[in-house]
């Protein structure tokens, strides 16, 4: 309930008191696991809920198998809170620490450690609350996500140990307290620079087409598809803007990677019909000798020449590529034609953008790759003044994944320091300050309600973007630090005995 959509994000200041409990009071290792893998199941369940839709959506299963394998995704998922129960209760077994200190540590090294089909912290609990987050420039989501189990620590303390809590519990107080003091002047330190840096008007297009609408196979409603996008990018130009963004694969038929241009005028299918205003979009590209498909970004100049290509890099397992460890010949000819074909790109890249005789480097990103921040570790190694990321959620629906989908991007807002654009097929389209504020937006709309393609349908906006350099922060530069530092002293703290502290920790239960 504290996950985006839903607005008791100050459930999770508390939330993991009850499984503190449960791990403190278990007979055995074996109970503090179960206790702890359930309510990481519970967890999962309601914030990943969506998923049934998608796999009936996306691979046409039925409801009861679609069941049945979100409930293996669960299970896997809550791995994570599995292996916090098991080491917490080791730790406090063979030290009697203080869960506030022994709680945070373990548990950023649980989130670090378990590999997961989609990235998931419990800091995306407090994406909204840019004080509270501003820590994510120095540790990423995780030092969110230890603050926020520090808070469930400190209670449970004070439940549980009452007067002998009392220092521990003004120290986690203070820690607490630090944090958002930091973040209120971190916030208004960034507010200045934001006022005193350049800015351009970016325009974005929703354009609001059902995952089983995509007019590449079906001409007509490519065309009305195109149509659309173009007309809004005409408003869009009258409106000021300097850039205009299509969302992922929105261009509506597969381009040959060998043009340096835009198709010709005689071309129905030709980009910039009606606007001069440089276009980012997103589209299918291919290469033939041997054939190729890539999820690509092409930005197209003022006069209509190929600046600047982007391929995307970290594909979806399964949905765009095999895993690594399956892409070999015999599985590749058991994969159905189309499904997890494409090519991954090269590597992170920026795209260059002249406005008013400057030049600016902009991020360019695909889908989930705003919210990896090992990934956007690298694309800040280039340093752009903007990240813009190109999404299609429409196969996930409108209500949660959307959001939850926003929430992690504001993360990488921050923890780079500079503005992101995110285009969004069916939502939601924002625009996301330094600060980690959502400055403007589009709300996500249900896919399978455009079946009736109209271009009122689709959706823009303008906003103007504050041009920082990205990549200049403390995690930019030492990345998951922190995890580390975290790893190190859960280790330490494993490996430690001290007789006389567990017999209190003991006793305490």
């Amino acid at each position: 309930m504290a996950c985006p959509p839903n607005r008791f994000f100050y459930l999770a200041w508390f939330a993991m008191v009850p499984v503190m409990f449960g791990l403190d009071r278990a007979q055995n290792w074996k109970q503090a696991a179960f206790v702890s893998w359930v309510a990481g199941c519970v967890a999962t369940a309601g914030g990943f809920y969506w998923m049934v839709s998608l796999m009936r959506r996306f691979a046409g299963m039925h409801v009861v198998l679609a069941v049945a394998v979100f409930a293996i995704f669960c299970g896997y998922q809550g791995l994570t809170f599995l292996l916090f129960g098991v080491t917490t209760r080791a730790i406090r077994e063979k030290t009697g620490w203080p869960m506030e200190m022994v709680a945070p540590l373990v548990f950023v090294t649980c989130e670090w450690m378990v590999p997961l089909l989609f990235p998931f912290y419990v800091a995306i609990t407090q994406a909204w609350h840019p004080v509270v987050i501003q820590i994510a420039e120095f540790t990423g989501p995780l030092g969110v996500s230890a603050l926020l189990l520090l808070s469930s620590g400190v209670i449970y303390d004070t439940l549980h140990l009452r007067p002998r809590a009392l220092k521990p519990a003004i120290i986690g107080v203070g820690v607490i307290a630090t944090v958002l003091l930091f973040g209120v002047i971190r916030v208004r330190q960034v507010d200045a620079e934001i006022a005193g840096a350049p800015k351009i008007k970016v325009g974005a297009v929703q354009g609001n087409v059902a995952y089983n609408e995509k007019g590449e196979k079906n001409p007509a409603l490519a065309q009305r598809q195109l149509q659309a996008l173009r007309e809004h990018s005409r408003r869009l130009e009258e409106s000021g803007a300097q850039l205009i963004v299509w969302s992922e694969t929105a261009f509506p038929y597969w381009f040959p990677r060998e043009l340096k241009q835009d198709l010709p005028e005689a071309d129905n299918r030709r980009l910039k019909d009606g606007f001069s205003t440089p276009l980012l979009t997103g589209m299918v590209t291919y290469s033939t000798a041997p054939l190729r498909v890539y999820n690509s970004a092409f930005l197209f100049d003022k006069r209509d020449n190929i600046t600047s290509q982007y391929d995307k890099v970290e594909l979806l397992p399964f949905g765009e590529a095999l895993p690594t460890w399956l892409d070999f010949g015999f599985v590749r000819k058991l994969v159905p034609q189309g499904f997890g074909h494409f090519a991954r790109g090269s590597g992170p890249k920026t795209v260059s953008l002249e406005v008013s005789d400057q030049r600016y480097a902009i991020g360019t990103l695909i889908c989930y790759e705003d919210i990896l921040p090992q990934y956007l570790r690298k694309v800040g190694e280039l340093h752009p003044y903007l990240l813009v990321n190109m999404t299609n959620d429409s196969w996930y629906g409108a209500e949660t994944e959307p959001w939850e989908h926003l929430a992690l991007a504001v993360f990488g807002s921050i923890e780079q320091r500079t503005s992101m654009a995110r285009v969004v097929n069916s939502g939601v389209t924002a625009f996301i300050d330094p600060v980690g504020r959502v400055k403007r937006k589009i709300d996500p709309v249900e896919p399978s309600s455009t079946r009736e393609l109209q271009e009122t349908s689709s959706e823009s906006v303008v906003a103007p973007v504050a041009l920082l350099q990205a990549g200049n922060t403390v995690f930019a530069r030492v990345g998951d630090a922190f995890a580390y530092v975290c790893v190190a002293l859960t280790a330490m703290m494993l490996w430690r005995n001290n007789p006389a502290t567990a017999k209190r920790g003991k006793a305490r239960r």
